[in-house]
């Protein structure tokens, strides 16, 4: 498949894949001149992102977190007079390389340390760190320390000066899992908060707050059970909520069906809750009034639960119709 990229009515005639569709926008390099070209392709909401060469009709998709590496391909090929895309790839590649190891010479581990909100990763479970600005940083510096995930002010607090976020995954989907920062402004910090006492007391404030947003959260889960099946008895009432709850603690039995979204419901969303409330229902039913747990027990291992669940639908909707 071939689309035009000239501008301004020039003819500028590039091969794509039948896949990338939408209105095309150059974002780096000539499409007359230049033999590779950035193109992002629009398409209602989503945006894809890709290097076409018009050499070797070859195309590369490119992930958001990766465009200013593509941008700068683009410029390797267009400095050297036109490469392949697997040649310029890599000339971009050692360009950063050469950038980041300059920064770092410039620079000195100090500038490193005092970057406040630096994205590294470690490096396989070497103890050593590499981000995209410095490449290569060696491990965490000296007298840092990982900060506690469980208090929210520490974090926000120490966060207003240097530290470092180690993330894990690339591009868009990258996690953080934990900041370090050094200790000497975390001990400072803690105690400026209030130490051992204020610590306590903020855990209290968080669990307190998590109660009330379970007990409403279920409430309004248990009303909308209730709404949609009148004649379903307390007692299976309790026990449904005790199993599909919004948010169980470590210990108890995990969400069913779509039980977490009533945190985002609105209070007088009967007809969202609704549809929360009915899987949950035919979820506690099935396991409760059919033999479905038992024909997973003992069914052979190449029958799926979809087998099951197939088998037990009409005695789960006999049960739904008699407290309805």
């Amino acid at each position: 498949m071939r689309i035009n990229l000239g501008p301004d009515g020039k003819e500028a005639w590039w091969s794509v894949q039948p896949l990338q569709v939408g209105t095309p926008r150059v974002l780096a390099g000539d499409p007359i001149r230049d033999s590779i070209v950035l193109v992002q392709f629009e398409y209602q909401a989503r945006r894809d992102h890709f290097l076409l060469s018009r050499d070797t009709d070859e195309w590369l998709p490119v992930p958001v977190g990766q465009l200013g590496f593509a941008k700068q391909v683009v410029r390797a090929q267009r400095a050297l007079g036109g490469l392949p895309l697997g040649r310029a790839l890599e000339n971009a590649r050692s360009q950063i390389e050469e950038e980041q190891r300059q920064r770092r010479l410039k620079g000195g581990l100090q500038v490193v340390e005092a970057h406040r909100g630096l994205r590294v990763r470690e490096i396989g479970r070497t103890g050593r760190y590499w981000c995209r600005e410095y490449g290569e940083i060696g491990g965490m510096p000296t007298g840092w320390s990982i900060l506690p995930s469980d208090d929210p002010a520490l974090e926000r607090e120490v966060r207003k000066g240097p530290h470092w976020v180690v993330v894990a995954g690339g591009g868009t989907e990258a996690a953080r899992t934990e900041i370090v920062a050094p200790a000497e402004e975390v001990e400072r910090v803690y105690h400026r908060l209030g130490g051992e006492t204020g610590a306590r007391r903020r855990q209290e404030r968080r669990e307190k707050a998590r109660t009330a947003t379970e007990e409403r959260a279920n409430r309004r889960l248990g009303e909308a059970i209730s709404r949609c099946f009148p004649r379903m008895p307390e007692e299976d009432v309790r026990k449904c909520l005790a199993v599909c709850r919004a948010r169980p603690r470590a210990g108890q039995p995990r969400p069913v069906g779509r039980a977490q979204a009533v945190y985002f419901s609105s209070e007088n969303d009967a007809h969202y809750l609704s549809r929360i409330a009915i899987p949950a229902v035919k979820a506690y039913a099935r396991h409760n009034y059919t033999d479905y747990d038992a024909r997973c027990f003992w069914s052979d291992p190449e029958e799926s639960s979809e087998a099951a669940r197939t088998a037990t639908r009409d005695a789960v909707e006999v049960t739904l119709a008699e407290w309805r």
